[in-house]
């Protein structure tokens, strides 16, 4: 039967045919991803498990879905290992895939997967089984109660099993070594999942996996990822604590203080606390052992040795193993540390009480030293004294990082301790500025402290962080001239110049010394990349968050200059938002910009675009500007007034005056000169543009003597014109009124006016009160005021209504009759 590609059921077949064929034979290691990622890329099982029945498909499709899970559950139960490890893959990718076939199928092959970790099987079918179980166990059955029946509580407790005795066997002592860094850094984080999910059914595995933890605390070197997975599992083993057990899990026991037993509400929550300050109180009395060839007798309150000469050495309260030598103590008190910064780090189900009064007792102890305090002590061994003095910066380190995690994890709630930790870090820097970490952990925490408080802070505190920031110009910016010293330095001396014996021997140089320092490209090295970073986020947050007038003008002067060496755009546009400012006098006067420098260095990004070039229209703040005399208010005054009363006039009557000399039209004379434009009826019609408000003082023209008898008619004519024309905007024009007597009927207001034709229609006229005049005078009269008002309409914003010169014109102020 023809199958049409363009369905998702011949697709979905087609594929799933494929990969049975694949399968059924030989597998080959190198062809499982690909088919593997047809499974996740197309819903292809989960298409094939719906087609509808009456789909042509539908058969087929079963039997290929059939058959295929027929497949995968003979091969997780081969001998080969690889066809082990293809089963668990395809296994993997079906239920992730495909809820069909973890309803129908989960059950079965996680039945079929538990067993494979209790065999010696290689370290990459281990990870993988680990791998799927973890995934099922923690996202794939999530509120799903069914399955969590099925699958989750019959094969979850063996699971667990079968990873603690894969970390650390019951029988054997010797598997440890063999035991690769990858299989336990998987096992380290299933377990660690399984109990933050499953608290309860991890309870029964708490004292086993705490011995495991700590054994593998008590060995670590370093803090690599096993490392960083161990303390997160220890973290996480407080999930599990009763009210009955007095600890996190049974780990550290109730030595006073808390809440009554028998609480469960608070019990995780107290547990958390206990187990943070009995590793507090550990960390405390090692100090006192690996310190005591410091001068820190305020701080502890016991009497150093005079004269000791045996090796140092400690026991655990906690259940870690002894240690022996100094060094040794050391890098247990840098472990106690990083464990307490990973307690702030982990998220906890319930409000937890951190005693920070503690934490900073901790880092206070280690910030009063600096690193020529172990040289005080003759009493000690100057090896132990020496050792001292190279691990201190290390510690140091981590106790900043402490501190970093506990401002991230509380933020605003840490404002009543900035200034104290503000003089910790300042006392520390001081002390140990000669090393990179601590440099490096120093920009850190400042940075978190200046994005969070920067604002607030006191003039005093910034005063003092100057010389931390100041000394950005060293670490960010390359020191050409100290490297050039060190580089050009002589060798050797001259003959003659010295009265050593060797004066006249020559010694020898190398030839690459001699090279110039241009030609000698000195990249930065790998661990240099870290304090860079530092550097720079520091560099940004001090011309971000500080108010610029705290900063001394040398140290602002010196973050512009380090913005443009290292050409940071995020620095140079913090720059240029907030500009430096300096005290002259009683007045701040801000100073230069780097603008030009970020328009050269950005590169076409749109947020310099949109500072140096605004689209949005300037908006006007202040108040806004008076006349230079009152004649303009006045003049305004005026012209608003004329306004109203002629929107008010135009509704009135308008009464011309009756005269009967008005001259026939050969008597008229030639047309006068005018500014005219032409327009059409349809033009007048579309106009409906209001005047504007501003607008010129109107003008009144004169008309010339042989005309001056048409006066009452051009006003009449004025009149019925503006029922037609200023319905869409009111002339400033005079209208020339006269009373007459009361039993002077009324003219009627309308006349019909056109530009197209000579003839107008008029109402008839009544007698003794106004000669009817020619059709071509009353025509010619309207086309005068007609043009004259298109003109006005025509002009600019300010309505300025031309003046027409009509031979003997008058003075430009109009002239009331």
């Amino acid at each position: 039967m023809p199958l049409h590609l363009g369905d998702n059921g011949a697709n979905a077949v087609i594929t799933l045919r494929m990969i049975n064929t694949v399968i059924s034979g030989y597998i080959s290691p190198s062809s499982v991803p690909f088919m593997i990622s047809q499974l996740y890329m197309t819903p292809v099982l989960e298409t094939c498990a719906l087609l509808p029945s009456s789909s042509q498909y539908k058969s087929e499709g079963s039997a290929l879905l059939h058959r295929f899970k027929t497949r995968v559950s003979s091969l997780l139960q081969s001998k080969t290992p690889s066809e082990k490890w293809t089963g668990l893959a395809f296994a993997k990718a079906a239920m992730e895939s495909s809820f069909e076939c973890l309803a129908s199928n989960g059950e079965v092959w996680v039945r079929l997967i538990v067993p494979i970790l209790n065999k010696p099987e290689p370290p990459p079918t281990i990870n993988y089984a680990i791998a799927t179980l973890t995934r099922v166990f923690t996202v794939l059955t999530v509120d799903k109660p069914t399955l969590i029946r099925q699958i989750v509580s019959p094969n979850l407790p063996p699971t667990i099993g079968h990873i603690l005795n894969i970390l650390a066997p019951v029988n054997s002592s010797t598997s440890d070594a063999t035991l690769s860094e990858d299989t336990l850094a998987t096992g380290l984080e299933a377990l660690n999942d399984l109990l933050c999910h499953n608290p309860v059914t991890f309870r029964p595995f708490i004292q086993r996996t705490q011995e495991i933890v700590l054994s593998l605390l008590s060995s670590q070197r370093g803090f690599n990822k096993v490392g960083r997975l161990t303390c997160n599992l220890f973290v996480s083993l407080h999930l599990s604590n009763t009210a009955s057990r007095g600890g996190a899990g049974g780990i550290i026991t109730n030595g006073g203080g808390g809440s009554a037993p028998g609480n469960k509400a608070t019990a995780v929550a107290e547990g958390w606390t206990r187990t943070v300050q009995t590793i507090i109180s550990e960390t405390d009395e090692l100090f006192n052992i690996i310190l005591r060839c410091t001068n820190e007798e305020q701080h502890t309150g016991m009497s150093r040795q005079k004269n000791s000469t045996a090796e140092v050495s400690g026991v655990s309260n906690i259940g870690l193993s002894e240690w022996k030598g100094i060094l040794e103590g050391f890098q247990r008190a840098e472990m106690l540390l990083r464990l307490l910064s990973r307690f702030l780090c982990q998220p906890t189900s319930s409000q937890v009480v951190i005693p920070l009064g503690q934490f900073l007792g901790l880092v206070g102890r280690l910030t009063s030293l600096t690193h020529r305090s172990a040289e005080n002590n003759s009493a000690i061994e100057r090896a132990e004294r020496d050792t001292v003095t190279v691990a201190l910066p290390g510690l140091l380190c981590c106790a900043l990082d402490l501190l970093s995690s506990a401002i991230e994890r509380l933020e605003r709630l840490f404002a009543p301790l900035v200034n104290l930790v503000t003089e910790q870090l300042v006392s520390a820097f001081s002390g140990f500025s000669a090393y990179a970490d601590v440099r490096t952990a120093t920009y850190t925490l400042l940075t978190i402290l200046l994005k969070l408080f920067g604002p607030a802070l006191d003039r005093q505190i910034v005063s003092s962080l100057n010389t931390i920031i100041y000394s950005l110009n060293t670490d960010l910016v390359l020191d050409a001239q100290l490297s050039n010293n060190t580089r050009n330095s002589t060798p050797g001396q001259k003959p003659g110049k010295s009265g050593n014996k060797n004066a006249g021997k020559q010694q020898e140089v190398h030839a690459d010394s001699l090279l110039s320092p241009a030609s000698q490209l000195q990249p930065r090295p790998a661990w240099h990349q870290g304090l860079t970073t530092a550097g720079e986020n520091l560099l940004i947050a001090t011309l971000e968050r500080l108010p610029p007038s705290y900063l001394r003008p040398q140290t602002r002067t010196s973050l512009d200059r380090i913005s443009v060496c290292i050409m940071n755009q995020k620095a140079m546009m913090a720059s240029v938002l907030f500009p430096a400012v300096t005290l002259s006098g009683n007045v701040n006067v801000r100073g230069g910009s780097l603008l030009p420098h970020l328009v050269g260095a950005s590169k076409g990004s749109t947020a310099v675009e949109g500072i140096v070039r605004p689209r949005l229209p300037v908006v006007w703040v202040g108040r806004k500007k008076k006349p230079e005399d009152g004649d303009g208010e006045d003049e305004e005054d005026e012209e608003e007034e004329d306004e109203e009363a002629e929107s008010e006039g135009a509704e009135e009557e308008v009464i011309v005056k009756d005269n009967t000399n008005i001259p026939q039209p050969d008597t008229i004379p030639e047309k006068w000169p005018a500014k005219r434009r032409v327009s059409s009826s349809k033009d007048q019609d579309t106009n409906t543009a209001s005047p504007s408000s501003k607008r010129q003082k109107s003008h009144t023209p004169l008309l010339p003597a042989p005309i001056a008898d048409l006066a009452p008619a051009l006003a009449q004519e004025s009149q019925a014109t503006q029922v037609v024309s200023t319905e869409h905007t009111t002339l400033q024009f005079t209208t020339v009124q006269q009373t007459v007597p009361d039993a002077q009927p009324q003219l009627p207001t309308t006349a019909t006016i056109t530009t197209t034709t000579t003839t107008s229609s008029a109402p008839k006229p009544a007698p003794a009160t106004i000669t009817t005049t020619s059709t071509s005078t009353t025509q010619y009269a309207g086309d005068i005021l007609e043009n004259t008002l298109l003109e006005a309409l025509d002009s600019d914003d300010e309505m300025i209504i031309p003046e027409i010169d009509m031979g003997d014109s008058s003075d430009d102020e109009s002239e009331e009759i």
